[in-house]
C-alpha cells in the first residue's frame, strides 16, 4: 500500500530553485534514506511533506489514515513542558490512559462509598462500570505504557536518577534526544527523522538501530552517518542540485550505483557535446558560403538542434575543505617572568 506518493514536485523561493521535478512513491513499512550536501533540499522535503512549505509546482500525496511525526534537528521540546519531569513528560503522550486512569480512581472511591452504604444495586453498576474502564485501559496499553516510557528515557541516555528531573534543566542536546524517546514511543504511521544520531551516544546508537530495523512502520531518515544508514534503510532518495533519484537498496548500494549513473550520463554528454559542435561547425562554414541552398541547410540544423534533448553535464563533487595548524617554535625555555 502507498503511504507517500511524490509527483513532479518543485519548491522555489524568489528566483533559487531548491527543489525540482521530484519524484518517489513509498509503500507502508519501507525505510527511506534520504542523502544530500548541506542545503540540497532534505529538509525542506521534509517540511513539503508535512505540510509546512507549500510546493510551488507539483503533488504530494500522503495517506489520510496513517498518523504522522516528524523529529527536527536539534529539536527544543514545548517551553510549556519546563516545570513537567522527564517521566511525566513521556506520560503526558497517553491522555486517554492519563484520564481512564483518573476516571477508575473516582469509580473506586464512589465504590467504597456505597459499599459502606450497603447500597447493593448501586454497587453491582459501579462494579460492572469498573470492570469495563479496566478492560478499556488494559486494550489501549495501560497496563505497559508507563514501562514502555522509562524504557525509551533509559535507552535514551538518561540515567534512573534523572527520570525525576525537570525538563527546564536539560540541555539542547538532551532536549533533542527526550523529543527522539517521546516520539519513537508514539509510535506513528510515517517517522520522519532528520539527523536523529546527533546527540547519542554509542550504546543509544546501537539501540536505535535495532529498533528502527523491527519498526513495522514506514520510515524516512535524513543523515549524514553512512554506516546508520547502511544499517536500517532499505531505500535511498540522492538529492543533488535540485534535483532527486530514488535507488534501491542502502546509501553504499546506492552510492555504487549513482557513480555508474554518473559516468554513463558523462560519456553521454560528451557524445552529444561532440555531435552539436560538428552541427553547429557545419551551420558556421554554410553562413560563410552565403548561398541561397545554404541557408535552407542552417535552417534544417538549426531545427535539428533546437528538438535535440539535451543531456546534463554531470555535477563535479563537492570541493573539500582543508585546513592545517602550524605551531609557533619555542626559541626560550623561559616560560614566565615576573
Amino acid at each position: 500500500m502507498t503511504v507517500i506518493s511524490v509527483s513532479a514536485l518543485s519548491l522555489s523561493f524568489g528566483d533559487k530553485d531548491i527543489l525540482k521535478n521530484v519524484g518517489f512513491s513509498l509503500n507502508e513499512g519501507d525505510k527511506l534514506g534520504i542523502v544530500g550536501v548541506n542545503g540540497a533540499g532534505k529538509t525542506s522535503l521534509f517540511r513539503l511533506i508535512c505540510g509546512e512549505y507549500t510546493p510551488t509546482d507539483g503533488q504530494i500525496f500522503v495517506s489520510r489514515d496513517k498518523s504522522l511525526g516528524w523529529l527536527k534537528q536539534d529539536e527544543a521540546v514545548d517551553p510549556s513542558f519546563g516545570d513537567v519531569t522527564l517521566l511525566d513528560y513521556m506520560l503526558s503522550l497517553n491522555i486517554s490512559l492519563l484520564e481512564k486512569e483518573r476516571e477508575i480512581a473516582d469509580v473506586e472511591l464512589a465504590i467504597a462509598e456505597t459499599d459502606a452504604e450497603g447500597d447493593e444495586e448501586k454497587l453491582m453498576r459501579l462494579s460492572s462500570r469498573l470492570s469495563r474502564l479496566h478492560e478499556a485501559y488494559a486494550a489501549e496499553g495501560g497496563l505497559s505504557y508507563k514501562n514502555k516510557a522509562k524504557s525509551m528515557l533509559l535507552h535514551m541516555g538518561f540515567g534512573e536518577e534523572e527520570l525525576s528531573r525537570s525538563v527546564a534543566s536539560l540541555s539542547g542536546g538532551q532536549h533533542t534526544r527526550l523529543a527522539l524517546a517521546r516520539l519513537l514511543a508514539a509510535e506513528p504511521d510515517i517517522l520522519l527523522l532528520d539527523e536523529p544520531t546527533n546527540h547519542l551516544d554509542i550504546d543509544a546508537l546501537l539501540w536505535l538501530e535495532e529498533f528502527l530495523l523491527s519498526y513495522p512502520k514506514t520510515v524516512l531518515v535524513i543523515s549524514h552517518d553512512r554506516y546508520f544508514l547502511d544499517k536500517v534503510t532499505g531505500k535511498t532518495l540522492m538529492l543533488d542540485a535540485t534535483h532527486a533519484k530514488l535507488y534501491p537498496g542502502c546509501y553504499t548500494v546506492a552510492k555504487a550505483q549513482k557513480e555508474l549513473d554518473d559516468a554513463a550520463q558523462d560519456k553521454h554528454y560528451r557524445e552529444q557535446q561532440k555531435i552539436i559542435r560538428r552541427i553547429e561547425a557545419n551551420i558556421a562554414f554554410q553562413r560563410r558560403c552565403g548561398q541561397e541552398h545554404n541557408f535552407v541547410t542552417i535552417r534544417a540544423k538549426q531545427k535539428q538542434l533546437d528538438r535535440m534533448e539535451r543531456v546534463e553535464a554531470v555535477k563535479g563533487p563537492a570541493k573539500e575543505i582543508g585546513f592545517a595548524f602550524k605551531s609557533d617554535t619555542l626559541y626560550s625555555q623561559e616560560v614566565l617572568t615576573v
